[in-house]
């Protein structure tokens, strides 16, 4: 036994975790590979937006670029279906996740930088949390590896519901957040 061939090829497995993969090979998710060029694209037209505005904000450069990160994992992992790519895939998913909650927290709520990012670990932990009570509740119509899909979206979804009460313009952002958050759906 070499534990550490056992683990590359745990890795490098190829998995179906969706119904649009049609066989093991790289083109065989085309509709989710294709669509994320869109997250590309988004993330290039977010980077000259805030340059042809001169806005040096790093935090808003910063999660540009990770939903570009975003569009390259799953592109990854929508045309090889290894295990490693599903975990770059969620993995940029849940650190845009993280870091945007830590820049909501910071612009929206107005909390300073060395607080804000308790807005990530309140994030962190909603999602692990749910994550782990949706693994518990685990039946037949809904398999494990979605389970943190669910709570990233009940995550999404509370913070656009509070945000109103939490935000003095909150109420102008709530359409945007509901978008996101059907987006992610």
């Amino acid at each position: 036994d070499n534990p550490a061939m056992d683990l590359l090829a745990y890795f490098s497995a190829s998995i179906d975790l969706y119904c649009e993969r049609l066989d093991p090979g790289f083109w065989s998710e085309p509709v989710n590979a294709l669509t994320n060029l869109s997250f590309i694209a988004a993330a290039l037209w977010v980077s000259r937006a805030l340059q042809a505005r001169q806005l040096d904000r790093r935090d808003l450069r910063w999660l540009a670029w990770s939903i570009g990160l975003i569009g390259i994992c799953s592109f990854a992992f929508h045309t090889l279906g290894q295990r490693w790519a599903a975990w770059l895939d969620s993995g940029s998913i849940l650190v845009f996740l993280l870091g945007f909650a830590a820049t909501w927290t910071q612009r929206v709520l107005g909390w300073p930088w060395s607080r804000a990012w308790l807005g990530a670990a309140i994030a962190g932990a909603f999602i692990g949390l749910g994550t782990l009570l949706f693994l518990q509740i685990h039946t037949t119509w809904m398999r494990p590896e979605v389970a943190w899909y669910i709570s990233t979206w009940l995550a999404i979804a509370t913070t656009t519901a509070c945000t109103p009460r939490l935000a003095p313009n909150g109420r102008a952002m709530r359409p945007w957040m509901w978008g996101a958050c059907g987006m992610f759906t």
